[in-house]
């Protein structure tokens, strides 16, 4: 199919046999997926569900991501959220809505992103939908399997703990601010924006010695509030440690830009950095407080309003 094709060039089912052709390499025999009404999967023990949704305009703008971009952060929103829940992914299912003037080649870039990003935890995609619409939709839906393992949920830290984070923080917002901004400068950030990198591996690693976990996709503030309030304690942060997150580019950008970096650490998502607790050090992990009696989220002792990304707030 020619590069300048369009999806409206082509009927439905025609579009459903391109998506099962691109993601054909990355089935796995066991499974009957793409092609019949619904998708057969082996038994899971402890099936883990999540959903999430990227709608054009609110969570991406396609003048700066690109469709592979947009497949990486789809997926990656997905897999953070079973992986946090100490759930090894499995399978996902996804709903397109398409306007009528993309471009077959953007198509094949973001399924095949999808597809990609998901097989680096042996994930994948098994079915799903595709629809017209006026603004570029991507949903997908993820199931996984906590087999022979207790889910870690937000509701299980302990006083005495240690609060610490695998991945990375305030990187994927810089760069956010830097394309609001139409600055350039800073090509590391701005990826960071486009493709986070989620520490899969890392979290894998440390299932075991993990008490309670999130992902922190709305912002550290924001997820450190919702699991402070649901296991009923005080996260207690140190900013010293919350300065090891701020690069050298995170600094001159913030100067750029009149922005303090620590607001991108604090109130910025899209990092999918893991928020966890636990009884003894994570090796790689960067220890940012301690869980303490009480209730809420003090830096340095001072009381925090979350400042995260809220969907409906004006």
């Amino acid at each position: 199919m020619g590069s300048m094709q369009l999806v409206s060039d082509f009927a439905e089912h025609e579009l459903v046999s391109l998506i099962t052709k691109i993601l054909a390499p990355f089935q796995n025999s066991n499974v009957i997926g793409p092609g019949d009404d619904a998708a057969v999967t082996p038994t899971l023990l402890t099936p883990v569900l999540t959903a999430d949704l990227l709608i054009e305009d609110i969570h991406f703008k396609t003048n700066w991501s690109s469709a592979w971009d947009i497949g990486v952060r789809a997926a990656a929103a997905n897999l953070a959220d079973l992986l946090a829940m100490g759930a090894t992914p499995k399978y996902l299912t996804l709903s397109l809505g398409l306007p009528s003037h993309t471009k077959v080649e953007f198509l094949d870039d973001l399924v095949t992103a999808i597809a990609t990003e998901s097989n680096k935890v042996s994930a994948q995609v098994v079915g799903g939908d595709i629809s017209r619409s006026d603004k570029l939709i991507v949903s997908i839906s993820a199931v996984g399997d906590c087999a022979n393992r207790t889910a870690l949920l937000r509701s299980a830290a302990k006083p005495g703990e240690i609060i610490s984070v695998i991945g990375c923080l305030g990187l994927a917002p810089a760069g956010l601010a830097l394309f609001e901004a139409d600055n350039r400068n800073y090509p590391s950030l701005l990826k960071a924006h486009q493709q986070p990198t989620v520490f899969y591996a890392q979290m894998i690693a440390a299932w075991e010695s993990i008490s309670a976990a999130t992902d922190i996709s709305d912002g550290l503030l924001v997820d450190l509030e919702r699991m402070a309030k649901a296991s009923k304690v005080m996260m207690a942060l140190d900013s010293i440690q919350l300065v090891k997150f701020i690069s050298t580019q995170m600094q001159e950008a913030g100067l750029e830009l009149g922005i303090d970096p620590m607001s991108w650490v604090l109130a910025g998502g899209d990092d999918h950095g893991f928020l966890v607790t636990s009884k003894e050090a994570i090796p790689g992990a960067v220890q940012i407080g301690k869980v303490v009696p009480g209730l809420g989220v003090t830096v340095d002792s001072v009381e925090q309003e979350s400042l995260g990304y809220q969907h409906f707030r004006q």
